[in-house]
């Protein structure tokens, strides 16, 4: 009987051993295994052999100069707000309460740069003042939620209580703030100067305030609700 176990035993052994070596046996035609990995030994740099490749680095992300959401700037704006003159009261007590209502159209057609269609009614004490006007219109920022800017335009102003048209120039300071992707705010500070050569003291009001005679001058506190439209540059 063991006799018996050990024959078959063996000749198990011996059948299968071929099949194994065969299983384990590289197919020639399979692509060779990659090398394992080679540390790069350090060697002196010898004069006339190329220098080696810098290794590149990875790119750093742009930094914001604004926090807060990335709001594309918009070519077209239209703005309309009201301000007040605080300052009228210092040239007459009768003064105060002096008023402006305004609106702006602006085209930005350039980075940082922009072309206004500025119109304004002033509310003085000796009359109301019409101001149309071109300007241009430069800004800080290309993106983000603040967008500061200095506006100058040039135009023409009447008065109702003087004839002919004065020779007017006004100067803004700005801070629009995007409230949505298409709605911003600006606090404006509005410097407004014209030229009347025929005096504005031709009035029917009295008495007539020194401080206008042939040229008059005002600063302005407001605010501009506007809104932006158009591709986003």
């Amino acid at each position: 009987m063991p006799r018996v176990f050990l024959a078959a035993l063996a000749f198990a052994l011996a059948t299968s051993l071929p099949a194994t070596t065969r299983a384990e046996a590289p197919d020639p035609e399979a692509p060779p295994a990659p090398p394992g990995f080679q540390p790069e030994l350090y060697r002196p740099w010898v004069p006339g052999e190329p220098l080696p490749e810098p290794p590149s680095a990875a790119e750093a992300p742009r930094a914001k100069l604004v926090p807060g959401p990335e709001y594309a700037r918009r070519p077209y704006q239209l703005g309309v707000g009201a301000a007040t003159l605080p300052f009228e009261c210092l040239a007459s007590e009768h003064a105060c309460g002096s008023s402006a209502q305004f609106a702006s159209l602006g085209w930005r057609g350039f980075p940082h740069f922009a072309w206004t269609l500025a119109l304004e009614r002033t509310d003085l004490r000796a009359g109301d003042r019409y101001y149309v006007a071109l300007g241009a219109r430069v800004f800080a920022y290309e993106r983000g939620a603040l967008d500061p800017f200095l506006e100058l335009n040039l135009g023409g102003e009447t008065a109702t209580e003087a004839a002919g048209v004065a020779l007017a120039g006004e100067v803004v300071f700005g801070l629009g703030v995007h409230l949505l992707d298409h709605l911003l705010v600006s606090p404006v500070l509005k410097f407004r100067h014209s030229e009347h050569r025929i005096g504005v003291c031709r009035s029917t009001l009295e008495p007539c305030d020194p401080w206008s005679n042939e040229r008059t001058y005002w600063l302005a506190l407001g605010l501009t609700v506007g809104v932006a439209w158009g591709p986003p540059e």
